[in-house]
């Protein structure tokens, strides 16, 4: 962008943030990223602040922040991992998509102010385990029979107790 002839100046503070994919199933790792970028020239870094709610993701893993410094401008980039556990990410056309707070960070000026912005996620699109057809099939394929098979003996129990009740008898008269 071009104002009188110059280059404008970047925002002293923006926030971006990304999922590795926007498609996952459910109970599957998402991978979340934000980046915040700052201008230590117009603000105080230290003073940052993210509130980042991914209700209804599950966290799977403890955050991850780094802070780099290039040039007049401070890249803070908070890393983690989750998953979508909740009824909100099952959905009967099999397409859930959660719907996501977005992310806010704000910042103390050089002059005393409180500057804030807010970044939306893209769409999550979290995809059921079991297809339609699945659903459909009068029998589905993980149901078998389990009634037990009719039992077999070598000799008849009945004819096994007459044997035993004779040796019984025969051992009592000995």
């Amino acid at each position: 962008v071009v104002a009188s002839g110059a280059w404008a100046a970047p925002p002293p503070l923006a926030v971006r943030a990304t999922f590795d994919t926007a498609t996952v199933q459910v109970a599957g790792a998402i991978h979340v990223r934000v980046v915040v970028l700052l201008d230590p020239t117009r603000v105080h870094p230290e003073s940052l602040r993210i509130v980042n709610d991914l209700a209804p993701l599950t966290s799977l893993s403890p955050g991850r922040t780094t802070r780099t410094t290039r040039g007049d401008t401070i890249t803070v980039t908070l890393e983690r991992t989750f998953s979508c556990l909740s009824s909100s990410c099952v959905s009967p056309s099999g397409d859930a998509t959660p719907a996501l707070s977005p992310v806010k960070a704000t910042v103390a000026t050089l002059v005393g102010e409180t500057l804030g912005t807010k970044a939306t996620w893209p769409v999550l699109h979290v995809q059921g385990r079991v297809s339609k057809v699945d659903l459909g099939r009068s029998r589905p394929p993980f149901r078998a029979d389990t009634t037990p098979a009719p039992p077999s003996y070598r000799v008849a129990p009945s004819t096994l107790a007459w044997l035993l009740y004779s040796a019984a008898v025969v051992l009592a008269l000995a």
